[in-house]
């Protein structure tokens, strides 16, 4: 029997009850059509459990694990303030393989997939209908926090600025026009660099690229918007000040 394996990466997310629950339904229906479809020497196959008992999520936090047979047994509405880990699990071995793994993280290091083992027939369409389901669900959840962490973009802000400040050295050393003012000026756009890195030091931290939605997340994001607010008003003033100096 033929098999095949996908890992799909996923977007960044806010993960919450409702997203978790949206996946669990998918997953739960989708394997239910496809494993009442596969069939062993020409018969349909048997299951030892009914599909949904196949499936389990599993909620890591630093205070211990939870392993639920439905996100609905989880009563809070609001995840553990520590957890970093969702993992929705389901499992097919004796009859047909099938195995759906679908993995939140909160680590920098890791990102968030989709992981589908099976064995059957039409194996890349069938994978490709889960993970297309999985991915407009999480979609749905998208956040901005993926900017923060993309390294191809910080890292063409950086060659943009040393590009920059090696064209005023050349300026400010080399050319006639080249006064106390140009000086100040490259003194002040440096400086501004500097207050944005901090910002985005800060908002990397700050934004991981998977949010939980717990009750102390809640008050993160309501000081990381305070914080952000008052930081740029301060930025305005402080160049629209120096400005009016010149």
């Amino acid at each position: 029997m033929n098999t095949f394996f996908v890992k799909h990466r996923l977007t960044s997310c806010t993960v919450d009850k409702e997203l978790i629950a949206g996946i669990e339904n998918f997953i739960v229906n989708e394997a239910k059509e496809y494993l009442s479809s596969v069939e062993v020497n020409g018969e349909a196959i048997g299951l030892d459990a009914p599909v949904e008992e196949l499936l389990h999520i599993i909620i890591q936090s630093k205070s211990g694990s939870d392993k639920l047979s439905s996100i609905a047994d989880y009563i809070d509405p609001f995840l553990p303030d520590d957890v970093h880990t969702v993992i929705i699990d389901f499992n097919s071995y004796k009859n047909a393989f099938l195995n759906i793994r679908v993995v939140f993280h909160s680590s920098f290091s890791e990102h968030p997939v989709i992981e589908i083992s099976m064995h059957g027939e039409n194996l890349r369409e069938t994978a490709a209908n889960f993970v297309s389901g999985i991915n407009a669900l999480v979609n749905k959840k998208r956040n901005n926090n993926h900017w923060f962490h993309n390294r191809t973009l910080l890292l063409s802000i950086l060659f943009v600025y040393t590009l920059w400040n090696i064209m005023n050295f050349f300026m400010i050393n080399f050319s006639q026009g080249s006064g106390p003012a140009v000086v100040y000026n490259n003194i002040l756009y440096n400086f501004l660099f500097a207050l944005l890195t901090v910002w985005i030091i800060f908002s990397i931290f700050m934004r991981p690229y998977i949010t939980f939605k717990t009750r102390r997340q809640g008050i993160i994001t309501l000081g990381y918007s305070v914080f952000s607010l008052i930081y740029l008003l301060m930025v305005i003033v402080l160049f629209y000040t120096n400005f009016n100096k010149q």
